[in-house]
């Protein structure tokens, strides 16, 4: 039997994180480009550039839509740990992960057709797709390299560790 706490706990970060890109979602236009410019003047002053520069707008798009691709390669390795917790098989685990955010970055994009200064984009839902794409198959390869790093040190165990344990 699956711990159910940890299922739960698992359960209440897909449910938390869902809720930080509703938060998202729902700022208005304005505070929005002022977040995510906030970001860009950042950046800016590590690079040396001046917020008025070419780069400025260039960067200022990367910060828009690498956060997109950021909220749900997060979100899929959220909903990747709670299914393999409640003991499904990977490839069903990647498939819905990247299936339900998929279609909460659809959600997602409809909400903000009702907020002032946003608009709905098939575009942001790709990009957010991709997102989830490579956080599932991230989860995937690191828990795959992270059984492998424990089994080869439950090979390298001496019979005095393992009498300690």
């Amino acid at each position: 039997m699956k711990p159910k706490y940890k299922i739960l706990i698992s359960l209440a970060a897909v449910l938390l994180w869902m809720g930080i890109i509703f938060w998202f979602s729902s700022q208005n236009g304005e505070q929005s480009g002022a977040m995510s410019r906030t970001i860009t003047d950042w950046l800016l002053s590590l690079f040396g550039s001046a917020p008025d520069s070419p780069f400025a707008d260039i960067l200022h798009l990367c910060v828009r839509k690498g956060g997109h691709f950021t909220e749900y390669l997060i979100l899929s390795v959220l909903l990747m740990n709670l299914f393999r917790r409640m003991g499904r098989p990977t490839l069903s685990c990647l498939i819905l992960a990247v299936l339900i955010s998929f279609l909460y970055a659809g959600s997602d994009e409809l909400h903000q057709y009702f907020i002032g200064g946003r608009h709905m984009s098939a575009v942001d839902v790709g990009i957010d797709t991709c997102g989830a794409a490579l956080g599932s198959v991230l989860y995937c390869l690191i828990s795959r390299i992270g059984g492998k790093i424990t089994w080869i040190r439950s090979i390298n165990v001496s019979p005095e560790d393992a009498t300690k344990s």
